[in-house]
């Protein structure tokens, strides 16, 4: 399944782009569903293609949410207000950074990860999500990330726990044996990034990437139950608690 701010931001027409586009889809992308993020980022994209993001005149800020509006119809959206802010945020961090591709290039995953609290909503504590996603889409390989390199440095590309991670963790992983819902934030964090590893050695942005789609809203049902034909082809069914295949028995 693909990634909506990587997938959009795929068609632009140059790394430059398409690096901006990856700043300004992370930062947006909460509290909605993927199949209706991707659906407003798409109209965003279409309506202000390519230098629009970055370069003057800027957008107003009632031609931005009429555009999201229009896709959202009835759904609400509490970072819908936020969404100009973020937009013009990300032009200002293109116009001071820019061209993004030697930025990225000549700078180590620490260095950009420090840089990216410029930018409105990506936060600046010491764990900042909304960073580290940008950093995966960018640099992790298709079809997680865009696959782009940034300076060598002996840090690891740092990975999201993402809810679809959080979840597969307490209802299938070693979680619900751990007692995973009163664990402290770091313990959980500890364990979520552990798993990656295991779970796929070569590439662990693959099982990051994957999981964050794990009991999330999609179009209809839950995405990995659309995606799996109702369970059905999902191999984790005889473990999951929230299986719709008949073939599920675990006891909790």
């Amino acid at each position: 399944m693909q990634d909506p701010v990587v997938e959009v931001s795929r068609n632009a027409a140059d790394d430059n782009a398409r690096i901006a586009w990856v700043l300004f889809g992370s930062a947006l992308f909460q509290k909605i569903s993927f199949p209706a993020f991707r659906k407003v980022f798409s109209a965003i994209f279409d309506a202000y293609p390519g230098e629009r993001l970055w370069n003057f005149p800027l957008p107003a800020e009632t031609a931005l949410l009429r555009v999201a509006k229009a896709e959202l119809g009835r759904i609400a959206w509490d970072n819908l207000e936020q969404l100009p802010g973020i937009f013009w945020s990300t032009g200002s961090f293109v116009r001071h950074h820019g061209p993004l591709a030697d930025w990225l290039k000549q700078h180590t995953v620490r260095e950009l990860w420090r840089d990216l609290g410029e930018i409105h909503f990506m936060g600046k504590k010491a764990h900042r999500p909304k960073a580290v996603h940008t950093l995966l889409r960018l640099l992790a390989p298709a079809p997680v990330g865009l696959g782009l390199a940034c300076a060598p440095s002996a840090d690891a590309l740092p990975l999201p726990l993402t809810m679809g991670a959080r979840r597969w963790i307490g209802f299938v992983g070693p979680g619900k044996d751990l007692h995973y819902s009163t664990m402290d934030e770091s313990a959980k964090l500890r364990l979520g990034l552990s798993l990656y590893p295991e779970l796929c050695r070569e590439t662990p942005a693959l099982a990051a990437h994957g999981l964050q789609f794990f009991l999330e809203d999609g179009s209809s049902d839950f995405l990995c139950r659309e995606y799996t034909e109702t369970c059905v082809k999902c191999p984790l069914s005889p473990f999951c608690c929230k299986s719709k295949a008949e073939t599920y028995e675990t006891k909790f």
